[in-house]
């Protein structure tokens, strides 16, 4: 719900896992003999087991309620969590704590409706406490009604001028809108108000973070660990911010002091062992994904990159499935050309979402979607979708799926919007963001499509076209040193990348090293023996270091 900094911090391109990319009809599995995750016990639930004990030995004790609550929340089963804390409110229906989590799990589920009413409730209760107006005013925000999710921030200012949260939540519509200074200058005023709390100085960081000042995030977070040194995501933030710096070494240290602070950091064992998946130490990145799905066992994206890791520790073989075409659907699943511009962005790559769960009327008319794609009727699917949607709007897969339609039907701007509706449900749908990237760079916006390939490499770190393409976006903007080091890294991820081989030995070509001009033309050649771009290229080579026979040949 609403603008999260902990993936806000999340920006860099950490490869750490292993592509399964479900599209259509194709698929890459991973083996291993290794254990599966459902052998990882999630600690939450043990927690919940915990408190229910306790509950059974108090069965009026409100704080279990919302602690149970809380728990079933962070597990995604919202229905269970709102379930409690209604029981809470029966027994204590003024509660605070209970009013503001019940609000917050409506909001999550959709219900909106409901989520004012509870929040609203909280505040007639409780008006000069500010939570209840923030996480009112995030409802807002998350509904794109701004100027009543500003009021509610304001309100909460009003009644409480030092609490830290209502300048982020006003600062954080400024960056929406592009505006660094206004948000620098309203977490300052937060900071003024109350100098003697972190959190400030941790609302600060996030927004240098924003603006790619990673000395002064780096700063503020340290700021912020100094003030409170018992916050893990302190020092999770300074984390990432020396990861930016090429620190890489401080990043290890300060994740692990955030994991010291609080050993159920998920979000700090993840990305551990995204680090040590990169530098190929997969016994540790097993170790920290293995503790980061113990308090996050349900995010699949984790899933996968614990698997893949557990799979390279293993020897794990991948095995290509049948279908690795373009993006431009065709009814069997095959696609006309994998091309666009003279570079040839390769269409396919990503996951796509998982079906979430979903109200039984969007199940529905998401199974119809399917029913029609998959038959071909493009125009039914899209509307059966489009009810999906209706019905639940966090429904990414729905959203996605017309997405790619659009974008079939040369509808771009369709596209995007429904590839941003998919990332707005599910912030972790690498996919999306990778096809974003795609349509960007086909308009010339190199800049906002190497942000969208960078979103799309954090989530899926081993995701060989989303590294392929970004490093032709970086070309774009003659940044050829990184093209460099991703068009590698796409072609170590995926070494039957045959374009990436082309590319690389183009950048060398132009820059005169024809050795490796020549090393990566050789290699494309391998792939696609008959292809006339590539042999051309060669002879090019050969003719520049004036070795005419070959050239001829």
């Amino acid at each position: 719900m609403s603008y999260d900094r902990n993936r806000n911090l999340r920006r860099g391109g950490i490869a750490a896992a292993i592509l399964l990319a479900l599209l259509l009809g194709g698929y890459f599995i991973y083996k291993s003999t290794g254990p599966s995750v459902s052998d990882i016990p999630d600690q939450r639930m043990k927690q919940v087991e915990l408190y229910k004990k306790l509950l059974d030995t108090d069965p009026s004790n409100v704080e279990l309620m919302v602690k149970i609550g809380n728990l079933y929340k962070s597990m995604g089963d919202l229905d269970t969590a709102i379930d409690y804390y209604k029981k809470a409110l029966k027994i204590d229906p003024h509660n605070y704590a209970a009013l503001n989590e019940l609000g917050h799990a409506y909001a999550l589920k959709g219900d909106y409706d409901n989520a004012i009413k509870t929040l609203e409730l909280a505040k007639k209760h409780f008006p000069k406490n500010p939570v209840a107006y923030n996480k009112l005013g995030n409802v807002y925000d998350d509904q794109e009604k701004l100027s009543k999710a500003l009021e509610e921030y304001r309100k909460a200012v009003r009644v409480r001028p030092g609490y830290q949260e209502s300048y982020w939540n006003m600062a954080r519509q400024r960056l929406r809108k592009g505006d660094y200074e206004g948000a620098k200058r309203i977490v300052n005023d937060g900071i003024e108000k109350n100098p003697g709390d972190a959190e400030g100085y941790y609302n600060l960081g996030n927004v240098y973070m924003w603006g790619k000042d990673y000395d002064d995030a780096l700063r503020s977070f340290q700021k912020a660990i100094k003030l409170d040194p018992t916050k893990s995501k302190y020092y999770r933030g300074a984390a990432e911010a020396a990861l930016r710096l090429g620190k890489t070494e401080d990043a290890i240290a300060y994740f692990k002091k955030a994991l010291d602070t609080d050993n159920t950091d998920a979000a700090a064992a993840e990305r551990l062992g995204d680090i040590y998946a990169k530098n190929g130490d997969y016994d540790n990145a097993v170790r920290y994904y293995k503790q980061a799905l113990g308090y996050n066992h349900n995010d699949k994206n984790l899933r996968r990159k614990y698997l893949a890791a557990l799979g390279n520790l293993k020897g794990a073989q991948r095995i290509a499935g049948p279908a690795d075409g373009g993006d431009r659907i065709g009814r069997d699943g095959r696609t006309p050309g994998d091309r666009i511009a003279a570079e040839g962005i390769d269409k396919d790559g990503g996951t796509g979402p998982d079906k979430p769960k979903t109200n039984e009327d969007a199940q529905k008319w998401r199974e119809l979607g399917d029913k029609y794609r998959k038959a071909g009727e493009y125009d039914n699917a899209v509307k059966a979708y489009g009810k999906a949607v209706e019905a639940d709007k966090n429904d990414d897969y729905s959203h996605y799926w017309r997405g790619r339609i659009f974008y079939h039907n040369k509808m771009d701007e369709e596209a995007k919007q429904a590839f941003k509706n998919a990332i707005m449900a599910n912030p972790k749908n690498a996919d999306a963001h990778y096809r974003l990237g795609l349509i960007n760079y086909m308009e010339n916006k190199f800049d906002t499509a190497n942000n969208h390939f960078t979103k799309a490499i954090e989530l899926q770190p081993d995701f060989p076209k989303a590294y392929y393409s970004r490093g032709l976006s970086y070309q774009k903007m003659n940044r050829n040193s990184n093209a460099i080091n991703d068009l590698k890294t796409a072609v170590r991820q995926d070494p039957k990348l045959d374009r990436a081989y082309f590319n690389l030995g183009n950048i060398y070509l132009k820059n005169k090293n024809f050795a490796e001009a020549l090393n990566y033309f050789s290699k494309d050649r391998e792939l696609r023996p008959n292809n006339p771009d590539t042999n051309f290229k060669l002879a090019e080579t050969y003719h520049e270091m004036k070795s005419y026979t070959n050239a001829i040949q």
